[in-house]
């Protein structure tokens, strides 16, 4: 974007001097170059007019009754929403304490009355484009940061579906313990640590009798809510969390009982 792009569609500035001289030169000067210009003649009326609408910029005086400038820069940087308006002093006062002190309350420049008019066009000009980049990049970070939100968001629901499907694909739809793939891989994992560390493994495999003629008595759906409750009479009973019980396949259940260092087997009441 150049400047005069720039002048037309970035530039809200709020003048504030008590000089009204002062302020009508800056207004035309201002407006000529396709600002638009804000003009107060108070600090008070200052404060009460920013928080009205956000300026672009603020040319401030410092020599003004009741609140000065310096006064003012400080609210101003005190405040959030008002904080990052860059702050340009035009004062009278020429002494090196007077611009430090500019500086130090939160002021980006200092401009010394009888001002010419191409300084202040260039100092404004200056820091508006500054704002503008500022501006930039602030929102760039917080699109960046969101991104980044979304991203560890959209990753933790990827890694949280992952295990859900995980979970499912190890599970017996109908009795909700595991099936005969978790069972395989579970099997084999324990055959292999427990051959390692010379220890005995024990597997209880189990029917129900007779599972037949009752299923084509009472019906297949009986006969699921039959298997259902076995399944989970046998779950209740591997309390260790290393002991599985899967579904073996039809009627027939299995139960995984490894041992681990230094205890003991669990016998299950069936």
């Amino acid at each position: 974007m150049d400047i005069h792009s720039l002048k037309t569609h970035y530039g809200d500035i709020l003048i504030v001097d008590n000089t009204t001289a002062n302020l009508r030169l800056l207004s035309e000067l201002l407006s000529q170059k396709g600002y638009n210009v804000r003009a107060v003649t108070s600090g008070k009326m200052a404060l009460t007019t920013v928080q009205a609408i956000l300026p672009d910029l603020v040319l401030l005086d410092i020599c003004m009754p009741e609140m000065d400038g310096y006064v003012v820069c400080q609210q101003l940087k005190a405040n959030a929403q008002t904080r990052d308006i860059p702050i340009i002093f035009i004062s009278a006062l020429n002494e090196v304490l007077d611009k430090v002190k500019a500086f130090d309350t939160g002021g980006v420049d200092y401009i010394t009355k009888p001002f010419h008019f191409a300084e202040v066009l260039a100092r404004v000009s200056t820091h508006l484009t500054l704002r503008r980049l500022q501006q930039q990049l602030q929102a760039q970070n917080a699109q960046l940061q969101q991104e980044i939100c979304d991203r560890v968001a959209a990753e933790t629901a990827l890694h949280t579906a992952n295990q859900e499907l995980q979970r499912i694909a190890r599970l017996d739809g109908l009795t909700q313990v595991a099936n005969r793939r978790c069972f395989d891989e579970t099997l084999e994992s324990e055959w292999r640590r427990l051959c390692r560390e010379q220890q005995p493994l024990s597997l209880i495999l189990c029917d129900i009798d007779e599972f037949k003629r009752y299923n084509d008595h009472y019906g297949h759906q009986a006969g699921d809510a039959c298997l259902k409750q076995v399944a989970q009479a046998i779950h209740l009973h591997a309390r260790r969390a290393a002991d599985l019980v899967a579904r073996y396949g039809g009627e027939e259940f299995v139960v995984i009982l490894p041992t681990r260092m230094g205890r003991g087997q669990c016998t299950l009441p069936i």
